[in-house]
């Protein structure tokens, strides 16, 4: 069996880790290398992206796209964790008074009071560039550790914000105690952390109850497969995995990932392109004058994919290379 180089879309399964789900990814495609783009919760869902083979390489600049979350909104709850599966610790649900249509201010009678209008102007306030804290429960690394092994342990440690960008968010429904918000942001955006300073900024507490993760940067979850798919879609033949017309569409080949301009280096240059050497416009078919983008995908004939090229002035130089022949880069069909 040829070697498998590309990207897998899964929809992750509630309960499991990120890093399980690239194991049993791994052991059941038989690829000896595989890395996620981006930790989900172990009770999100939804897209998760899992580079196999040399596509490894383009981890970090998948992990660098927008992301698009749909999440529930639990008002009056405040926990540990930002979400309903940590320790509660206040409980405001029997006060809010969701019938009045003043701010969210507590009343006479110690009632908070939320409208859909309140609800929505102050998920609006969130809206654009900021600084964010993390969740103290989350994989976040300070100094090489997890923050969630120093809150096990009851350890201190310095939480600095992340700068993020919250390009929108829609409000899709509210039913007095609980909200369905879309959200559209970038890399390091905490969805707990978001709807937990939302709850605090209308004064009864907010913690996240479900979330699916739709989209990370050009992958939606109409390209992914479960992990019963992928299981239901290998045989074994002769002691080789053979993949279904189905599986093997769903591997997106490595320099699909990307949605840079194509070029194609002459066979004059080929040598060059392969060494890692400098190229320019007149090294490539297309015939180019200059160099326009930021980033090419270079090629050589046969569909070999010699990687991403970076402009800088007259020339380009590589930026991530993968020297992929992807014409014989994918498992065998049934």
């Amino acid at each position: 069996m040829s070697e498998i180089n590309g990207v897998i879309i899964l929809n992750k399964p509630r309960g499991m880790t990120s890093f399980d789900c690239v194991f049993k990814v791994r052991k059941a495609l038989g690829v000896k290398k595989a890395g996620h783009t981006g930790t989900l919760d172990p009770n999100a869902t939804g897209v998760l992206p899992i580079c196999l083979g040399k596509a490894t390489k383009a981890v970090s600049m998948v992990q660098e796209g927008s992301k698009v979350y749909k999440a529930e909104m639990i008002l009056g709850l405040e926990t540990d964790t930002y979400d309903v599966t940590g320790e509660v610790l206040r409980d405001n649900r029997e006060h809010i008074n969701v019938m009045g249509d003043e701010p969210a201010d507590a009343d006479n009678s110690g009632q908070i009071i939320i409208t859909k209008d309140v609800l929505r102007n102050a998920i609006n306030d969130f809206v654009g560039e900021q600084d964010q804290m993390p969740p103290i429960y989350s994989a976040k690394k300070v100094n090489g550790k997890k923050l969630y092994e120093y809150a096990r342990e009851g350890q201190d440690v310095e939480i600095r914000p992340t700068h993020i960008n919250i390009e929108k968010i829609d409000l899709l429904s509210f039913d007095g105690k609980r909200a369905e918000i879309c959200v559209f942001c970038s890399k390091g955006t905490y969805i707990r952390s978001l709807i937990h300073d939302i709850g605090k900024a209308l004064g009864c507490g907010a913690v996240m109850g479900d979330l699916l993760r739709e989209r990370t940067g050009h992958f939606s979850i109409e390209d992914a497969v479960t992990l019963d798919e992928i299981n239901e879609n290998i045989i074994e033949e002769n002691g080789e995995k053979v993949f279904s017309d189905f599986l093997q569409k769903k591997i997106i080949p490595t320099s699909d990932i990307f949605s840079y301009s194509i070029l194609h280096v002459t066979e004059e240059y080929e040598k060059n392109a392969l060494n890692g050497m400098k190229l320019y416009a007149v090294d490539f078919e297309e015939g180019i004058n200059e160099f326009t983008d930021e980033y090419y995908k270079i090629f050589l004939k046969n569909d070999f994919f010699v990687g991403i090229y970076e402009r800088d002035g007259e020339f380009i130089r590589p930026f991530k290379m993968f020297l992929i022949d992807e014409s014989d880069s994918q498992p065998l069909i049934a």
